[in-house]
């Protein structure tokens, strides 16, 4: 059940992630088009935030998942 929850949310974090890398790619030029003289993509910072974002994402699930896998499921089924 761990998996299947951390599976989600890796998957969706890569679209994310992915998502957000053409997103930097398409602005970084509108901006250096704007500003001038600033360097298009720093691939050293956009790495630095995608593996924050990756680590922040992992802690960030592995607790609901936690939970998730501890709970009564007829419980749950009974509250809702």
């Amino acid at each position: 059940m761990i998996r299947h929850f951390l599976r989600e949310t890796v998957a969706s974090a890569t679209v994310g992630i992915i998502l957000g890398l053409a997103a930097v790619a398409a602005l970084s030029r509108v901006v250096a088009a704007v500003i001038g003289n600033t360097a298009v993509l720093e691939p050293v910072a956009i790495t630095a935030a995608a593996l924050l974002l990756s680590g922040a994402l992992g802690v960030a699930s592995v607790v609901p998942a936690l939970r998730a896998s501890n709970a009564d499921p007829l419980r749950a089924l009974r509250i809702e």
